[in-house]
């Protein structure tokens, strides 16, 4: 994803940030910053925009809590935070096997819009926008209450 960002935006400066034996295996690109990070430790980068695709879905509320509050405190004044994850629709069994199949996988789950809501919110971010591309894959873009440096 990194790299298709780059494509798309030559003049940005991306730093990926996963644990240590992803960023180590992880094929290098110009343009990229490769940084060994924990998500749930406090981040040594900061950014306008953190983009997390499928993160969040992989743990419960509280522990994705943490890593949207480390989220919210890199974030520069005037950031925002782009979220591309699944949403369940409450009247639709669509995406509810995914949703069984992470909890019993990595305790994580897929959320409604209401849930996601309630997330960010919880965490010192509100839902600006959502964007739906394919019904699958959902970008919610979020803005932090307070920019906390």
């Amino acid at each position: 994803m990194a790299k298709e960002i780059k494509r798309a935006f030559p003049e940005s400066k991306i730093t990926a940030l996963d644990l240590p034996d992803v960023i180590a295996a992880a094929p290098r690109a110009d343009g990229i910053t490769f940084r060994p990070g924990d998500f749930f430790e406090p981040w040594q980068v900061s950014a306008d925009v953190i983009i997390m695709s499928r993160i969040l879905r992989d743990w419960d509320d509280s522990k994705a809590s943490k890593i949207l509050k480390n989220a919210a405190k890199a974030l520069l004044q005037g950031g925002k935070c782009l979220i591309l994850e699944m949403i369940l629709q409450e009247s639709a069994p669509n995406g509810h096997l995914c949703d069984l199949h992470l909890l019993a996988v990595s305790g994580g789950r897929e959320r409604t819009i209401r849930q996601w809501g309630d997330l960010l919110n919880a965490n010192g971010f509100k839902i600006t926008s959502v964007h739906s591309r394919d019904g699958f894959i959902n970008v919610i873009e979020g803005e932090p209450y307070v920019y906390d440096q």
